[in-house]
């Protein structure tokens, strides 16, 4: 009796559930398939589109130059900056602007400066700073100068200088490291003229743009391509109506050609008492005028117990020394003028006393009143 049940069992499973099972599983599997074609499908454009941005741009690059101006900016860093990214160059070009290529290209996309490099292709799947889009290409005609002007060939930011100067003055400022420096690191220098002032084209100079102080620097207009000069020029001269940059913040010493004297060089007296070993050292004056550029041209140290010392006590009424006495020669270094109301007075006869003594911090000094030091 219990075989023929196991044996019924047995049957049932045979003839019914495999059956069901296997027809399940193909019924998965044909889910699974369709499945999976569905998110192949989905998946498809964003596969194709990721790999289409890791795909290199594909771009062509013409460049459009002056063979004419030989100062003109070099733009082949900028090409080099362009082959550096991401692309696939397909086509180079280098035109002259005078050749047919270049004219339809300037008129087609404006282009107003040359040297120039435009950009065409895949242009949406490079980014270049600098470039800007005009209609279907990338262009770059922002150059720094000298470039050339393309609505008149006008060559710009080559810059003219004259140096106006007078040779005989051994002790004015000089401006020759100023103009290396300024060739070296800022600006395109076409060329230097050094004309002395008493020349006929000096005297014509110093006329037409009313100069009274040398040395001093002219530039020509080309100046005004250089934002980072030109924009804060009026701290350091005038632009005249030709567009010429005349510089008229000289710095001192320099040749004052209204009176024919040189302004800024400086006499100084030090003032001491040498029975006080303990006062401090009245020389440190002279390192401290140095910053401002003083040009000292001569000094003594005089005591306060000689004749000497003694009239100028008086003049000045001085109470505490050491300290110093400037001729009215420093009144042209503005920045030391500027301050000296807080540490000084200037006298009727235009002299620099130094009074502020007691302020220095860390000396000792007399007090000529009570004959005390102070600050042991």
């Amino acid at each position: 009796m219990m075989s023929k049940q196991r044996k019924s069992k047995s049957s049932f499973l045979t003839t019914k559930l495999i059956p069901f099972l296997i027809a399940f599983l193909v019924i998965m599997v044909v889910y699974n398939a369709v499945s999976l074609m569905d998110i192949g499908k989905a998946l498809g454009p964003a596969i194709y589109h990721v790999n289409e941005v890791k795909a290199p741009a594909k771009i062509s690059i013409a460049v459009i130059s002056d063979a004419s101006c030989n100062l003109c900016s070099d733009i082949a860093p900028d090409v080099n900056k362009i082959k550096a990214k991401n692309i696939e160059i397909e086509n180079e070009a280098f035109f002259d602007v005078s050749s047919p290529e270049s004219q339809v290209l300037v008129a087609k996309y404006a282009i107003e400066k040359i040297p120039a490099i435009l950009v065409i292709g895949e242009i949406d799947k490079v980014k270049l700073p600098g470039f800007k889009q005009v209609k279907d290409v990338l262009l770059f005609d922002n150059v720094k100068p000298p470039f050339v002007l393309v609505k008149n060939g006008e060559q710009r930011g080559a810059v003219q200088i004259t140096h106006l100067k007078n040779s005989d003055c051994e002790d004015c400022v000089s401006w020759d490291g100023v103009i290396a420096n300024l060739a070296k690191d800022q600006l395109t220098v076409a060329g230097v003229e050094v004309v002395e002032y008493d020349s006929a084209e000096g005297k014509e100079l110093i006329q037409k743009y009313d100069i009274n102080k040398l040395p001093t620097l002219l530039f020509s207009n080309d100046l005004a391509e250089y934002p980072d000069i030109a924009g804060t020029w009026a701290e350091r001269g005038s632009v005249e109506p030709d567009g010429m940059y005349v510089l008229r913040e000289v710095g001192a010493p320099y040749y004052d050609f209204d009176s024919g004297n040189i302004k800024g060089l400086v006499e100084v007296t030090y003032l001491v008492d040498e029975s006080c070993e303990e006062c401090y050292d009245v020389a440190v004056h002279k390192s401290i005028l140095g910053k401002y550029g003083v040009k000292i041209n001569s000094e003594k140290t005089v005591d306060i117990a000689s004749s000497e010392g003694k009239e100028i006590l008086e003049k000045y009424e001085i109470t505490q020394v050491p300290t110093i006495v400037l001729s009215e020669g420093v009144s042209v270094y503005s920045q030391l003028a500027q301050i000296w109301a807080s540490v000084g007075s200037v006298e009727e006869d235009d002299s620099y006393v130094f009074r502020n003594v007691a302020n220095m911090g860390g000396i000792v000094f007399k007090d000529l009143e009570t004959g005390e030091l102070v600050g042991q």
